[in-house]
């Protein structure tokens, strides 16, 4: 993933992303399921350089929205 100068790299199976070539934990690996790529969000909002108000999540709708 490439966003402004940084470079987010997520490898299956693995709970480490890597940016700009620093490792940085992550609460889950990605995954596939069913032939379907799944990351874990949240950590993927942190990455990107958002925290926690940038991050929201509407359980009534099932909608992540991620702001910069």
């Amino acid at each position: 993933i490439f966003f402004g100068s940084r470079i987010i790299k997520m490898t299956i199976g693995s709970k480490d992303m890597v940016i700009n070539g620093t490792p940085t934990p992550m609460s889950a690996p990605a995954e596939i399921t069913n032939s379907r790529t799944f990351i874990p969000l949240r950590d993927l909002g942190y990455g990107l350089g958002l925290n926690d108000e940038k991050i929201k999540w509407d359980d009534a709708t099932k909608t992540a929205t991620l702001n910069k």
